[in-house]
């Protein structure tokens, strides 16, 4: 017996009911423009499917905090042109401390880690201290490389002191390497008075971070006068290298005397000396003031 088709209005309206079709058997296609806009009207309520089941059957709904008190206990509710296509609010945890919303290396999702590029770790202001001391750093991880930005940096008495360096070993309370193994070498110029200075120095006790008494200008103390610049500390922390520091520095210095200074350091290749995974700046004498800035460059 052939199948005839239905006539038109041959079943009664509301006649098939949900548990008469399969399921997935209407397609988005098959369902009116007019429907479909109707979800928009609909609120969005929580299932307690993440094991909150006192959350179960709660609306959610808006709290006023932006500002927009006419807004405050509305509901939030379904726009159907809205397609969470990028997997926002599939993420349901927030990343540690410093960390970005970034996309995965597969290029398919979201994830959280490291924002890239320069991360402030911490900032010093120092009045009047004996040292400034940087403590638990490490770059076998997160970071390839630390930067030390100096500003406005001055010793207690003027002419006096040479800017020195040392690593030290341990946690918040390190110890540092005092042993005469350390070497560093810089190289000082000086506009105003037309020439130029260097120093090395090798199996010492810290490092020179270009400053010495043999050029007529020390650390800067009197009024005008002052530091800045950057270290950058390397391989801290890292079992197959010892540490080492590449310094630049700028000072007007003695009036119309402009000094600029560079140089890098390191503990000698043939000491034993551990892991680095702390860095003080001091002066020879007297004691230091300035901002002293620390950031990490990420891997």
């Amino acid at each position: 017996m052939p199948i005839r088709t239905l006539p038109s209005r041959a079943i009664a309206d509301a006649s098939i009911q949900a548990v008469d079709i399969a399921s997935n058997s209407i397609s988005k296609a098959k369902i009116d423009a007019d429907t479909r806009l109707g979800l928009q009207n609909d609120s969005i309520i929580l299932d307690g499917t993440d094991g909150a089941g006192a959350n179960k059957g709660d609306f959610l709904v808006l709290d006023g905090t932006d500002n927009s008190s006419t807004n405050a206990d509305d509901r939030i509710l379904f726009d159907e042109t809205f397609v969470d296509k990028l997997g926002l609010f599939n993420i349901n945890t927030l990343g540690s401390g410093g960390e970005a919303l970034k996309v995965n290396t597969a290029g398919n999702a979201f994830e959280f880690g490291s924002a890239g590029g320069l991360v402030k770790i911490s900032s010093t202001t120092a009045n009047d201290v004996s040292a400034v001391e940087f403590t638990e750093l490490s770059t076998e991880t997160t970071y390839s490389h630390f930067k030390i930005i100096c500003d406005n940096v001055t010793a207690s008495s003027d002419n006096t002191a040479i800017f020195y360096a040392q690593f030290g070993t341990g946690g918040a309370s390190p110890t540092y390497y005092t042993s005469s193994n350390y070497q560093s070498v810089g190289v000082s110029s000086y506009a105003g008075v037309a020439s130029m200075g260097q120093h090395q120095a090798y199996n010492v006790a810290q490092m020179n971070l270009g400053y010495s008494t043999s050029s007529g200008y020390c650390f800067p103390g009197s009024t005008f006068e002052y530091l800045s610049g950057t270290i950058n500390l390397f391989r801290f922390a890292d079992a197959n290298h010892q540490p080492s520091i590449i310094f630049q520095f700028h000072a007007p210095v003695s009036g119309n005397v402009e000094q600029s200074m560079a140089g890098c350091g390191s503990v000698v290749q043939s000491a034993s000396f551990g892991n680095a995974t702390a860095f003080k700046l001091y002066l020879s004498s007297g004691n230091i003031n300035g901002i002293f800035t620390l950031y990490g460059v990420v891997k």
